[in-house]
């Protein structure tokens, strides 16, 4: 019974997580939950060229592993550090060897996509006419210099329009007046992505714990799908921050508990349910960053 509570722990509580493993282990968690991944990597291990090819589902690994999350030069290391580890063996029952290499190999995938696919790219070109599609008033089209006008490029990093079918681009006109200083552009550089990007805390990097938290909550509403008591009793005790209408149905149903002495048949409250509903969603959400067309197991 003990090793079976010890098992429940590893998978949702977080809560003694140190700071410098945030990161890596909420990405290692995430890929938990994906049966193609787990497949991919038993294939590997076992070296079962036809458990490879079994499932349209695995193609979902594939892309994980090949360059479109984890950037160019990263899989064969994550792959390495994923099967030294004993994936999917839960990440707060790895050892301590495991866990430094996971944190090495994760931490540099955000430094490594900055280099694949710069935030900004921007090259010189000509603003030309486009006498074709021209009707009633002028349409103008811009042609860059150079051969990085050419489709498709050569290499993924080579051109200007390099990542087309793997990232989100927004494609558009600057005009740079060259009468204004240095300190004017930047801040009409700043206006403008005020107004076209939310702002985001951190350098726009994801809370990792309030990531581990969503998924915590999508792991006990699975588990306690028919039971939403207890979903909601162990949401409040195993999530680290927010979900403050679940610990406050928590708080009152023991208050109310104590104050009659038995049982007390008291309804889920209607905050506590939204604040679990949108955790479930964000989590799937995060975790379909990773495999676009798969659904977590925990779901």
């Amino acid at each position: 019974m003990k090793k079976a509570q010890s098992d429940l722990d590893a998978e949702w509580n977080f809560s003694d997580l140190p700071p410098a493993e945030g990161e890596a282990a909420c990405k290692y968690e995430y890929m938990r939950e994906s049966q193609a991944l787990r497949n991919k990597l038993e294939a590997a291990r076992s070296k079962d060229q036809k458990e490879r090819v079994k499932e349209k589902r695995e193609n979902t690994a594939e892309r994980f592993l090949r360059g479109e999350t984890v950037p160019w030069g990263g899989q064969f290391r994550l792959r390495v550090a994923l099967l030294k580890a004993g994936f999917p063996k839960p990440w707060n029952q790895l050892t301590k060897a495991a866990r430094e290499e996971l944190v090495r190999v994760i931490s540099q995938w955000y430094a490594e996509l900055k280099k694949s696919y710069p935030p900004v790219v921007i090259k010189a070109g000509v603003a030309e006419r486009d006498y074709e599609r021209e009707r009633a008033s002028p349409i103008w089209r811009l042609t860059l210099f150079g051969p990085e006008s050419h489709w498709p490029p050569k290499s993924p990093t080579d051109s200007f329009f390099a990542g087309q079918s793997k990232r989100k681009y927004f494609y558009g006109f600057i005009r740079i007046n060259e009468g204004y200083n240095r300190s004017e552009a930047v801040e009409a550089f700043r206006a403008w992505f005020k107004d076209h990007w939310p702002e985001t805390k951190g350098g726009g990097s994801p809370k990792w714990q309030a990531k581990l938290n969503d998924l915590v909550v999508m792991r006990l509403s699975k588990r306690f799908r028919d039971d939403s008591i207890k979903r909601v009793e162990h949401v409040a005790k195993f999530t680290t921050a927010g979900f403050k209408g679940c610990k406050e149905w928590c708080d009152e149903r023991c208050k109310a508990k104590k104050a009659k002495l038995g049982f007390v048949d008291q309804p889920m409250s209607k905050a506590a349910n939204q604040e679990m509903s949108r955790a479930r969603a964000d989590a799937r959400k995060f975790f379909q960053s990773f495999f676009p067309s798969e659904r977590p197991l925990s779901y």
